[in-house]
């Protein structure tokens, strides 16, 4: 059974991606796992304490275990070039890029405390014309700031890159309460603390609107999605307003159909089918041509 970091890894691998984008950092455990040469994290919340002592152990490391910050320093070869800001406001990031050997921290790493919607405001600058290879969603858990973070992830994704989301097969309606009722599901006595919310519902919309993007779901870690440019194995007919009162039924009872699931011994074939990275774009017909 794979988690989203593992399915992430092996795109990343097979395509030879070397930018990141990560939607929703949180703890920042699969951020800080995935193995790429520049990545970017976006999220509201200050960085973890997780992230900080991520960031604190490369400095660490690579100055000679010298427990101070430095700005702009390079020792024994090893760049290192730190800038923090307080990120409550657009434009301002904690721009760290570090290489040391032995660490989970690759060349570049970027982290943006902002919404995604204030993040693609200024996008074009941030991103620039270098784009991003593969992005994860995995956000505020709605399906419509969901459907926006993937949407807008399209306009910056490279020739054969892939967005991956998260939390697309919630296994019941408790775990796939709406954002907006959130706080009531927690006085459950059933609840647990799993939320996916109703991301459930972006997959619905997203294969019902978007006729040349591909989506596949796979059945592990509460449903990782995979999106590429290309013709969709199937497509759904339903509106934005059927999809706003979609309800959790619909769901368990046409699981496999509306999110085109697939059991996760599938990947590794998924995987080695995806373009690598500088290929020519694939030409996609519009569905049922």
């Amino acid at each position: 059974m794979y988690n989203r970091a593992e399915v992430i890894q092996k795109i990343i691998d097979h395509t030879g991606a070397k930018r990141y984008l990560e939607i929703g950092v949180a703890h920042a455990e699969t951020f800080l796992k995935v193995k790429v040469d520049h990545r970017i994290g976006v999220d509201p919340e200050r960085p973890s304490q997780h992230l900080v002592n991520a960031f604190a152990q490369v400095m660490a490391q690579s100055l000679n275990h010298t427990p101070a910050i430095h700005l702009g320093c390079n020792i024994d070869r090893t760049d290192i070039s730190i800038e923090v800001k307080n990120c409550s406001q657009p434009g301002q990031s904690a721009d760290m890029n570090a290489e040391a050997e032995g660490t989970s921290l690759q060349n570049s790493t970027q982290y943006y405390q902002m919404t995604s919607d204030d993040f693609f405001t200024q996008a074009d600058t941030i991103v620039g014309p270098l784009g991003i290879d593969v992005a994860f969603v995995d956000g505020l858990h709605e399906w419509k700031q969901a459907v926006r973070d993937v949407e807008n992830c399209l306009r910056y994704l490279n020739n054969g890159g892939v967005i991956v989301m998260h939390d697309c097969s919630p296994i019941s309606e408790l775990i796939a309460t709406p954002f907006d009722r959130l706080e009531e599901a927690k006085k459950d006595p059933k609840w647990d603390g799993a939320w996916t919310g109703d991301v459930w519902k972006a997959v619905a919309w997203l294969r019902s609107a978007h006729h040349d993007l591909r989506f596949t779901a796979f059945n592990c870690d509460w449903g990782v999605g995979v999106i590429t440019r290309g013709r969709p194995d199937s497509v759904l007919r339903y509106t934005r307003d059927e999809v706003a009162e979609l309800p959790y039924e619909k769901l368990d009872q046409n699981r496999s159909r509306i999110l085109n699931l697939k059991d996760p011994s599938n990947l590794d074939d998924f995987v080695a089918a995806l373009p690598v990275l500088g290929q020519p774009k694939e030409e996609v017909e519009p569905a049922g041509a």
